[in-house]
C-alpha cells in the first residue's frame, strides 16, 4: 500500500465491471474504511450509528439515492453529512457512454428533451450526479480527492460520443472551479482503454470477430485500482487528468481519426 494513513474509500457504481475490482482492491488491503454504492443495496441510513449519526467504520455496500429521481441531492447531502471524520477518496465509475451513431453513419443524439444537445440520461449519470457529490464533499473539513473515469479517447473529441465528451466538459470545467476554490478538495480524470471485461463484449457484440481488436492490450481493471492507490498516496492538489492503458504496438496513426473510428465502431455494433 502506498499510503498507510486511512481514508475513506467510495466506490460510486460498487457493482459495475470496474467498481467491483476497485472496491475487491482496497477491501483486501484492509488498511481503509471501504464504503460501495450500488442502487441494489439498501439505503445508507440502515447502516448509521444511530449514536453519532455517522456511518459505521466498517466495509459497507449500500443504496445512496435513485438517481432517475429529481430529488436525489437531498440523499446526497444527507449521505455526505453522515461520513465519518477522515480524508475521503471518492471514486466515480459510473456513466453513460453512449454511441450516438446509427447503421447509416449518421449522428443523432436521443433523449434530449431540454434541447441542450446533450443525451438527458448521459448527462445525469455522468455531469449531475458526480457534481452533486463534489459540491457536498468539497465542504467538508477532510481531505477529499474526487477521481472520474473517462475514456482514452475522449482527447481525439470523436462526435459520436457527443453527449459523453459534452458533459465531461461540464465536468472538468466545475471540477477546476471548485479545486480552486476549497484547498481541501482535488481531482483526477483518470482516462482509460479499452478495460478487459465480459461487459465489453456485451456493449460491443462483433468486435473480437469484425475488427482487429487485440485483447491482450486491453486493461484490467485493477490496475485501474492500483493506479489510483498510488495516485492517492501522493501530494495531488486542483484538478489532474491522467491515461492508463497498454501499448499496443501495431495501433494505426489514423486509430482515433473520426472516419476511422466511425467505421470501426460499426462494425462493432452492427453485424451487417
Amino acid at each position: 500500500m502506498c499510503n498507510s494513513d486511512k481514508k475513506i474509500i467510495i466506490i460510486n457504481g460498487v457493482m459495475g465491471v470496474i467498481g467491483s475490482p476497485i472496491f475487491s482492491y482496497f477491501a483486501e488491503q484492509g488498511e481503509h474504511i471501504i464504503y460501495g454504492i450500488s442502487r441494489r443495496g439498501l439505503y445508507f441510513e440502515e447502516y448509521l450509528n444511530t449514536n453519532s449519526g455517522k456511518l459505521f467504520e466498517k466495509n459497507l455496500v449500500f443504496s445512496v439515492a435513485d438517481y432517475k429521481k429529481d430529488n436525489y441531492e437531498i440523499d446526497i447531502d444527507n449521505f455526505v453529512e453522515a461520513l465519518p471524520d477522515l480524508p475521503i477518496v471518492f471514486i466515480h465509475t459510473m456513466g453513460e457512454y453512449v454511441t450516438e451513431m446509427n447503421r447509416s453513419g449518421e449522428i443523432k443524439v436521443n433523449n434530449d428533451n431540454d434541447g441542450d444537445g446533450i443525451d438527458d440520461n448521459v448527462k445525469r449519470l455522468t455531469y449531475d450526479v458526480s457534481m452533486s457529490f463534489c459540491k457536498k464533499l468539497s465542504q467538508l473539513k477532510s481531505q477529499v480527492t474526487f477521481v472520474q473515469i473517462g475514456s482514452l479517447s475522449d482527447k481525439y473529441r470523436i462526435d459520436i460520443h457527443g453527449s459523453w465528451l459534452r458533459s465531461m466538459d461540464l465536468l472538468k470545467c466545475d471540477l477546476k472551479n471548485l479545486c480552486e476554490k476549497y484547498q481541501n478538495f482535488n481531482a483526477l480524470i483518470l482516462n482509460v482503454s479499452s478495460v478487459l471485461t465480459p461487459k465489453e463484449l456485451i456493449d460491443r457484440p462483433f468486435v473480437s470477430l469484425k475488427t482487429n481488436a487485440d485483447m491482450r492490450y486491453w486493461l484490467p481493471p485493477v490496475e485501474i485500482a492500483r493506479f489510483i492507490d498510488g495516485y492517492t498516496g501522493t501530494e495531488k492538489k486542483r484538478l489532474n487528468e491522467e491515461e492508463l492503458y497498454r501499448k499496443w504496438p501495431n495501433i494505426t496513426q489514423d486509430h482515433f481519426s473520426l472516419e476511422s473510428y466511425k467505421i470501426r465502431r460499426s462494425k462493432e455494433l452492427f453485424k451487417d
